[in-house]
């Protein structure tokens, strides 16, 4: 199985997303995306779109990963990383604090990165 991340922001979709998430779609047997101003991910299989719920209070979802066989969402605006783990389950696995901007939070061997904008 071929699973595929999209990432941008889709608040308002418009033909050029459209067309970003088909072609993407096309890449793969599941396309996983991140939403604003929900802060959501979904993932569209067979045709059609199933959510995965919802990153703590986030806003939006900035950045997608798979490491090891899990599956992770960066968050902002509390620049949080979390885990999926399960039906509209997701871990915090940590906040990072002071970040300047993108900043790497060590997850093990794998560094996954959101922003604040809360500052």
């Amino acid at each position: 199985m071929i699973r595929v991340v999209a990432t941008g922001t889709f608040d308002i979709l418009h033909p050029g997303h459209l067309w970003y998430l088909e072609e993407s779609a096309k890449l793969g047997d599941e396309l996983y995306v991140g939403t604003w101003p929900l802060g959501m991910v979904a993932v569209r299989r067979n045709d059609k779109w199933v959510d995965m719920g919802r990153l703590g209070d986030a806003y939006e979802i900035v950045a997608l990963a798979v490491y090891n066989g899990s599956f992770y969402g960066g968050s902002i605006p509390r620049a949080e990383v979390y885990r999926f783990d399960g039906p509209n389950r997701w871990t915090s696995i940590g906040r990072l604090f002071d970040p300047p901007g993108y900043q790497p939070v060590p997850v093990g061997t794998i560094v996954a990165a959101t922003q604040d904008w809360t500052r």
